[in-house]
């Protein structure tokens, strides 16, 4: 079976029970996950964008609608709890800091997911051959949001197929959109053991 080596970008939850380690040896899967950011907390001090600058970071009521990316609701864990400044990073900048071979990425950030994958752009060419994204459907939920459709729209300009589309519904009603890609050329052992993760 292929090695998976996962960067999961994002917030901690269900998405965490579908790439912990011991659910993937379970179908022997080998390879590792890293988390490098949970949504709404600086974990590891890192903050992703499509560059390294300093920016507003918007602490919501419910962690997960946390973002880069200005609410424009108060509604359903919408309010603003908090408003600070963080430093960004590029994924790119981590994956060269780590070189431990890195070759699925899974972003699950709010409002700014397109501007995250831009900050991978040498990864997504060099050695990242499969992505999973998530996001709300509804871009209005913040200002200058892109919403998942250019998220899906970059991922395609980089060489890589959209092969999976869940849509699900969150704890507080809103729809999300789960988009699995791979790039062509893939190895049939890593789309294998791709699939066997996303199986639903």
């Amino acid at each position: 079976m292929g090695k998976l080596q996962v960067i999961v970008a994002g917030s901690k939850g269900k998405l965490d029970e579908k790439w912990d380690s011991k659910i993937a040896r379970k179908n022997n899967i080998r390879g590792r996950v890293m988390h490098i950011n949970e949504t709404g907390k600086k974990a590891r001090g890192i903050v992703l964008f499509s560059d390294t600058k300093t920016w507003k970071f918007y602490t919501t009521e419910f962690s997960e609608y946390s973002s880069l990316a200005k609410p424009l609701s108060e509604e359903n864990g919408f309010k603003i709890k908090n408003m600070g400044e963080v430093q960004t990073k590029t994924l790119d900048s981590v994956i060269e800091e780590s070189s431990d071979g890195w070759n699925f990425l899974v972003v699950d950030i709010r409002g700014v997911g397109v501007n995250v994958l831009m900050g991978a752009a040498k990864s997504l060419d060099e050695c990242i051959v499969g992505v999973e994204v998530v996001d709300f459907k509804d871009s209005s939920l913040y200002a200058g949001a892109k919403g998942i459709g250019r998220s899906k729209e970059y991922l395609e300009s980089k060489g890589f197929k959209r092969i999976k589309s869940i849509s699900s519904v969150d704890s507080n009603g809103k729809e999300v959109e789960n988009l699995i890609f791979t790039k062509s050329g893939i190895s049939e052992e890593l789309a294998e053991a791709i699939n066997i993760v996303n199986a639903k």
